[in-house]
């Protein structure tokens, strides 16, 4: 459900040590399919040259709303001369969909069914 999750609303914060404590950048991020190589998939995006990235976490959270396609032509044509791509191999993927502790089991199968179907969309 993560993997449906990230596909679906691709904007996610990508979270970094920089000079002065931690840096966080909102990067529209594309999921490749798990792999042999990399069991948990791999995430790709881009930021500026001159941005160090060095270890990393990202985090996604939905509904987003932002596409590449959003922005002007021009501005996407200038955008990709100042950028490098980057591969971020996933080693662990967590997540937490509120449960609904407080309600009955068939309530929380209801509700799980529910945001799931939303996802996937």
């Amino acid at each position: 459900m993560l993997h449906a999750l990230v596909t679906k609303h691709p904007l996610g914060t990508l979270v970094r040590m920089g000079a002065h404590g931690l840096e966080a950048d909102h990067l529209p991020f594309e999921l490749a399919a798990p792999t042999d190589e990399f069991p948990f998939g791999l995430l790709r995006a881009h930021v500026a040259r001159a941005n160090p990235c060095g270890v990393v976490m990202a985090r996604h959270e939905g509904p987003g709303g932002w596409a590449v396609a959003d922005a002007p032509r021009e501005y996407v044509d200038n955008m990709v001369a100042a950028t490098v791509g980057i591969e971020i191999a996933i080693e662990r993927i967590e997540g937490k969909w509120k449960a609904s502790q407080n309600r009955s089991a068939a309530e929380r199968e209801r509700i799980v069914a529910a945001t799931y179907s939303k996802t996937t969309k």
